[in-house]
Formats: structure tokens, sequence, C-alpha cells
């Protein structure tokens, strides 16, 4: 094939979590940057709280949801996350908060795996 070329896996992260990781880039570029969302970031991402695992289990939560993660309307965006704050609050936790997933394989750098 022609380039450019798109890393399946490597040795030090399987495809199921580079998988991953295009997804949480995908809902990145989706809330964050384009600026559609920015009401609704400091609930989503507090400020001076780790981002990053939150995020992740966020963009799982909201892959899960629409079954993909492009073409999806921005009020049925908004909807789930208003609806996912709301459901945080009352202590639902349907985004789980930073480090809750124990699923979260992809290695960070500087941090404890065991913790």
């Amino acid at each position: 094939p022609d380039p450019p070329y798109e890393v399946q896996e490597t040795a030090a992260l399987p495809r199921p979590d580079l998988d991953r990781i295009r997804n949480f880039a995908r809902f990145w570029e989706l809330i964050v940057n384009r600026g559609a969302f920015d009401d609704l970031l400091p609930a989503l991402l507090p400020p001076g709280k780790p981002a990053f695992r939150r995020f992740l289990a966020l963009s799982d939560r909201l892959l899960e949801r629409f079954g993909r993660n492009w073409g999806i309307d921005r009020r049925e965006l908004r909807a789930s996350l208003e609806a996912g704050i709301g459901g945080e609050k009352r202590g639902d936790r349907p985004f789980p908060m930073a480090g809750s997933d124990p699923d979260v394989r992809i290695p960070i750098p500087g941090s404890d795996p065991t913790s």
C-alpha cells in the first residue's frame, strides 16, 4: 500500500490498545478541540484532576453508546454528555472517575500501573 501508513500494533501496544487511543483522540477532537462543548468541560474534566484515564473511560462509553466515533449528531452527543454529568452528580457514575476503570491497560509514562 501507498503511504501514509497507520500503525496497527507494536511490541508495546497491542491493536486493541491502539484502537482505544484512536477512539480517545477522535472524541477529544469532537468534545475538546472543536470548542462546541466548552460549557461542559469543567464537569467532564475537572480542573486540577488527572484527565487521561477519565477521558479514556468517557470515550469508551461514548463508543459503546453510539457504536462509532464519527457522524454523531452534535445534539445527541451533547445530550449524552449532559446525561452522564447529571448521573455522575446523582452518584450513578456513568462516566467513571480517573483510575476506576480496571480495564485500562494503556501504560502511562511515569505512573505506577499497580496503583
